[in-house]
């Protein structure tokens, strides 16, 4: 039950399958691999780390 609010703002909210959007393969892969443990988990942390690493460097900016 959302209310007349999500009925008048036109809000749409769809499932799809992960093999139909290219992002969200991305979100499977990172979770197969943390999941997996250890090369991969380790391989999969290093990517992670680095992300958020320039990201806060960016912030700081």
């Amino acid at each position: 039950m959302l209310g007349p609010v999500a009925w008048s703002s036109n809000l749409v909210h769809e499932h799809c399958r992960s093999t139909n959007e290219e992002l969200l393969w991305i979100a499977d892969v990172v979770a197969w691999c943390y999941g997996s443990g250890d090369e991969w988990r380790e391989r999969v942390l290093l990517v992670i780390q680095s992300r958020f690493r320039r990201s806060l460097e960016r912030e700081i900016r």
